[in-house]
């Protein structure tokens, strides 16, 4: 099912956003206060080494942004290169066992910043990128179960750790990205497991195997 989600997202993403982006915009008309505003993002640490990783994936596709600052195609080839800094800084702290980081949140902020004058410009990019979250949030969901999954599971012997699980669900519940019918399901896991270690576990004395 994942695989499907992220297909239909890919293909449907492509088709919303190329109307926006192939609109030309003229960046020397906007106003002094907007002018002002997009200089401002361009000297942000996080935005500017995105802005140069932007400028090389493009070049690597054939498309050439020249300055990504100057451009609504630029910007988003700019928050695109942001979205694989945050997913990337994500997977580092998973691997730790952490959720958060003041990486994490320095990262978040710059690509509000940056999408909050990419859409002030440009309503239709606004529109597009909306529903691609809607598109996405499927994906999001099905990576997510996954991942606790993979925390749960002994990769050596494929065991179910039964405790790490049910911390894991409870993080899930707090967290609150599943819908509720996600979360019933895994719960109904949950007990499963649960049952297993009573029964075996039951009528065992202090210090038994």
């Amino acid at each position: 099912f994942r695989s499907k989600y992220v297909q239909l997202r890919s293909q449907l993403g492509d088709e919303l956003y190329e109307p926006a982006l192939s609109v030309a915009m003229d960046f020397s008309t906007l106003s002094k206060t907007m002018k002002a505003d997009v200089q401002s993002l361009a000297k942000t640490p996080a935005i500017k080494k995105a802005m140069g990783e932007a400028r090389e994936n493009a070049l690597n596709r054939g498309i050439d942004i020249n300055d990504p600052a100057g451009s609504l195609r630029g910007l988003h080839e700019t928050k695109m290169a942001l979205d694989d800094q945050i997913n990337s800084v994500k997977a580092k702290l998973q691997r730790d066992g952490k959720t958060s980081s003041a990486e994490l949140d320095g990262l978040k902020s710059a690509k509000d910043r940056l999408l909050g004058f990419i859409e002030t410009v440009s309503p239709d990019y606004k529109k597009a990128r909306e529903t691609y979250a809607k598109l996405s949030k499927p994906v999001e969901q099905l990576e997510t179960i996954q991942n606790v999954a993979k925390r749960s599971i002994n990769p050596a012997t494929d065991a179910i750790y039964p405790q790490q699980f049910a911390r894991n669900l409870q993080a899930l519940k707090n967290e609150g990205k599943l819908s509720p019918q996600q979360i019933a399901r895994l719960e109904r896991i949950n007990e499963d497991l649960q049952s297993t270690v009573f029964a075996n576990t039951a009528g065992r004395g202090v210090g038994s195997d």
